[in-house]
């Protein structure tokens, strides 16, 4: 049998996200491009496969949702499956399909998709010839270093620019295609923007599926989730990041190297329950720390009391001055394997990122058995501040935080096995320089010798000769 004829293992994985969410500093458009990000390595991945095969897959369709059967019973392998998904998480998607032509149909079917319905999402489509007595870790680690060499020869922008007597959307620099009356007044919109604004309303609905039930709507503008008012008047953007998650991932894919036949079911079986813990871990903390805002979540929270800084209050918000609704000061943004990317009200900032990181431990030891840690960082910023500046912001502070955590030499009092760590910045106009030039500029005494901020800072450490380094004792 040719390889034309023969099986392919065949990869998805989304690029260049980060713009394409943070370009805009509209929170609307952002959560609708976070919606589309995620459905095109999950939903509509899987759609497009039991399009291809239909019931020949381990893919199910639900209440007009597709969704992954995990069910070991049926294998690729052993009752002859057309196709089956591997695992998907993470922004990335693998699956086996027993005939090229099988793979060929989805990777159109999928692209045509992605096309239409997200113009502007850079989705990679690779795919390789296998063989199941060969190992199938291996040939995942070759494809994945294609995909890697595809991001980085991908533009990060690309598009069909308009001529000279086309409009310019008010987002990006795409003609306009769409003109509608939105806030009393007629908006013109890009593809890309349009396709963003219209899935807005299904990632508000899968976003209530996934977390607690609240009284409160989920906010779809900046406005409605800063609640201070005036000088108070500040947004948060946090981004957490789980510690050594890959190494092990790497550590799995050398346990079966060079290992084909039923090692390769036995990866699967790791990968696959690897992802999907993954996912669990992500989404349990995120449950428990929109529950600490709401009343009804206090079966989701399990603390015996508020956290300090909702300590005297009842959880009630302020109606919106726009819609005077009830809005959650939080929204969810990006959640991708161990990534987490949400934002609020800058009052709840530091604080909440600190119960997502404690959150995090618990819900690795209840889904991987052992506690695995992470790291987040905030940047405290004015609302109508480029979003994407301060969304990188609050990346370079969460590696911050993980550099502090891997030179820090007193990590062995301060019990290494346990040191999610935090750090945050504060802003009261804009930004010059990295995080480490501002600190040395703004944050040192006059000599230039000693810093005056006290972070990153050990979120999980609560007995230490070196306790002024712990949230605890900040608390």
């Amino acid at each position: 049998m040719t390889h034309e004829d023969g099986w392919r293992l065949v990869a998805l994985e989304t690029a260049h996200i980060q713009p394409y969410i943070f370009e805009t500093n509209k929170l609307r458009e952002q959560v609708g491009a976070s919606y589309l990000v995620a459905v095109a390595t999950q939903e509509w991945a899987f759609e497009c496969l039991y399009d291809v095969v239909g019931d020949g897959g381990n893919v199910v369709q639900q209440h007009g949702t597709y969704r992954l059967n995990i069910d070991e019973s049926r294998r690729i392998e052993e009752d002859a499956l057309k196709a089956e998904v591997l695992y998907a998480g993470g922004g990335k998607w693998f699956a086996l399909f027993r005939h090229a032509t099988d793979a060929k149909a989805f990777l159109k079917k999928h692209s045509q998709k992605v096309i239409l319905e997200a113009p502007g999402l850079h989705v990679l489509h690779a795919s390789v010839a296998f063989d199941w007595s060969h190992s199938l870790s291996d040939t995942v680690r070759d494809l994945t270093r294609i995909l890697t060499e595809q991001r980085n020869d991908y533009p990060s922008t690309i598009g069909m620019l308009g001529l000279g007597v086309t409009a310019q959307g008010s987002s990006t620099s795409m003609p306009v295609t769409t003109i509608q009356y939105v806030d009393k007044a007629f908006q013109a919109y890009a593809a890309e923007t349009n396709a963003k604004r219209d899935h807005s309303i299904k990632a508000n609905d899968r976003l209530k599926s996934l977390l607690p039930h609240t009284d409160y709507d989920f906010p779809n503008e900046f406005e409605d989730i800063v609640q201070s008012e005036n000088d108070m008047s500040y947004l948060a953007v946090i981004h957490a990041d789980g510690n050594d998650m890959g190494n092990s991932i790497t550590a799995i894919a050398q346990q079966y190297a060079d290992r084909g036949g039923d090692a390769n079911r036995a990866y699967i079986q790791e990968m696959r329950a690897f992802s999907e813990a993954l996912k669990g871990i992500a989404q349990e903390a995120m449950q428990r720390t929109v529950a600490l805002l709401t009343p009804q979540g206090n079966q989701w929270a399990t603390r015996d009391t508020d956290p300090l800084f909702l300590q005297g209050t009842d959880h009630s918000f302020v109606p919106s001055k726009r819609t005077r609704q009830r809005y959650l000061p939080l929204r969810p943004l990006i959640s991708g394997g161990d990534d987490m990317t949400f934002v609020c009200d800058g009052a709840y900032g530091v604080f909440l990122a600190a119960e997502y990181l404690r959150f995090f431990e618990e819900a690795s030891q209840k889904y991987l058995g052992q506690v695995y840690t992470a790291c987040a960082g905030v940047a405290m910023v004015k609302p109508h501040y480029p979003f994407s500046r301060a969304y990188e912001l609050s990346e370079d502070l969460c590696q911050s935080a993980k550099q502090q955590r891997r030179q820090d030499d007193r990590l062995d009092d301060l019990n290494s096995s346990a040191s999610s760590a935090i750090d945050w910045y504060f802003t009261t106009g804009g930004l010059y320089g990295d995080i480490d030039a501002m600190r040395q500029r703004e944050y040192r005494e006059q000599s230039g010798e000693h810093p005056l901020n006290l972070r990153p800072l050990y979120v999980t450490h609560t007995k230490s000769q070196h306790d002024v380094f712990t949230w605890n004792y900040l608390e």
